[in-house]
């Protein structure tokens, strides 16, 4: 790609962005062949080698383009103004049952993320007549009819996806800290030599030596060391400004690693006890079914018997 043309991508990139500023971890080069990396630009987070197609991405990666890229309001009824509108509230939604420590709701929050989740399914301008979002809008309402049964195989399977995304998320945001801080060291390595290099030169320029020949005597020289002072300090500034605002980029990054290890953890201690409680259900049954199940030579007693084996069985659900 023209490096003229990439230029005016990346400036269009920013100015379609909400915030002005974009995740840059994507394939510059594609960005005129493969439309998602373009979108990756609109992600909160990711990186080269993840989320290169909609298939790859999670939702929260999927809102995430919705609600950072200011052209996809033309397509969506609800007016995107985070965090007040559906679409952000149903992003966080996601962050919070994936995080939860216990993977446990109340019914009242189970209806109220339901409630938000249709809603962005059913938004009137697209998403309505999408064939995908019928299918995923009809099981929601299901879930919210129905009598929600979670098993323990159920269970077991919720939190292997949920330490598979907190994995993911968890490599990212390392990786975005590593990134940053290496950003950091090189803003401020660069704008060190920067300054010391027009030092040195404004030193040479505005020397006695330099200004022998001055009609005044020391008030240009005096003028023009302020001049290159003020220079120096608003530069400064301009570095401190950039370097605090990494530090407090990644000061985010790492309450929200903190956070996401911490639900890990709690996670791994779950499946540990769901594992251990599977195999005791396991011996149990195994149990059962040498000592107790038989072929009755009555009739009458065969009823009960697998009255008691279904109760028996229900129970270890």
């Amino acid at each position: 790609m023209p490096c003229q043309v990439c230029g005016r991508l990346y400036d269009e990139i920013i100015k379609l962005h909400r915030y002005n500023d974009p995740n840059w971890e994507t394939d510059s080069a594609k960005w005129c062949t493969d439309h998602w990396q373009f979108a990756k630009c609109f992600m909160t987070t990711t990186s080269k080698t993840s989320n290169n197609s909609a298939s790859e991405t999670d939702a929260t990666g999927l809102l995430g383009v919705i609600i950072n890229g200011i052209f996809f309001q033309s397509y969506i009824q609800c007016l995107i103004n985070p965090p007040y509108d559906t679409f952000s509230q149903a992003k966080k939604t996601r962050n919070d049952i994936l995080h939860s420590s216990s993977q446990e709701l109340t019914d009242m929050e189970l209806t109220s993320y339901i409630q938000i989740m249709l809603s962005v399914l059913e938004d009137p301008n697209t998403l309505i007549n999408d064939v995908a979002a019928k299918s995923a809008t009809a099981r929601l309402k299901q879930m919210m009819n129905d009598p929600f049964v979670i098993t323990t195989t159920h269970e077991t399977k919720v939190i292997s996806n949920a330490l598979n995304a907190i994995k993911e998320e968890r490599e990212k945001s390392e990786e975005r800290i590593r990134n940053l801080t290496e950003e950091k060291k090189q803003a401020i390595e660069e704008k060190t030599e920067e300054c010391l290099a027009r030092f040195q030169t404004d030193e040479k320029e505005n020397s006695p030596e330099a200004n022998a020949d001055a009609s005044s005597d020391a008030d240009p020289h005096l003028h023009n060391l302020k001049t290159a002072q003020k220079d120096h300090e608003s530069r400064l500034q301009a570095v401190e400004a950039k370097v605090d605002s990494m530090n407090a980029n990644i000061g985010i990054l790492k309450e929200q690693l903190a956070t996401l290890k911490e639900a890990e953890k709690l996670h791994h201690e779950r499946n540990s006890y769901l594992k251990c409680k599977q195999e005791f259900q396991q011996k149990l049954i195994h149990l059962y079914r040498k000592h107790f199940v038989y072929t009755s030579i009555s009739p009458l007693k065969t009823g009960k018997l697998l009255q008691k084996y279904m109760k028996f069985m229900s129970i270890l659900k």
